[in-house]
């Protein structure tokens, strides 16, 4: 179960800064609905959400990650581009090391596991467990 330290909250379904890992992410707050401790430096087991672009089209997922990378680039609030390796299909499982995102695209194609891709997060969220 992954643990996330508070770095600040604007509260509930506003913009959060977590760190997971040492690593920061801006976060659409969705703790803060649960009893989590909102004092900065606090540490919780939690969730991500994510909602997924829908503008992007499959040439698009497909081409972007050449270089084999993993993890994620924040664009701005709290829009990620997602780069990682797709695990399983039926559904679609991405691995991109911080987090597993499924559904990204559709399919049953067994020949699309151990395919890179980069993909747009339009909305990451996290929540305690």
């Amino acid at each position: 179960m992954p643990r996330a330290k508070l770095i600040s909250t604007r509260g509930r379904y506003l913009a959060a800064v977590i760190e997971v890992d040492q690593q920061i992410y801006h976060v659409f707050d969705e703790f803060s609905l649960d009893e989590v401790n909102n004092e900065e430096q606090h540490c919780f087991d939690f969730d991500w959400s994510i909602q997924c672009s829908d503008d992007e089209n499959w040439d698009e997922i497909f081409k972007n990650n050449a270089e084999q990378k993993y993890g994620l680039v924040h664009l701005s609030g709290w829009t990620y581009h997602a780069f990682g390796q797709i695990v399983r299909v039926n559904p679609v499982v991405v691995d991109c090391q911080v987090l597993r995102v499924e559904d990204v695209v559709v399919s049953s194609d067994e020949q699309l596991v151990g395919e890179w891709i980069r993909f747009t997060i339009c909305r990451l969220g996290c929540f305690s467990n």
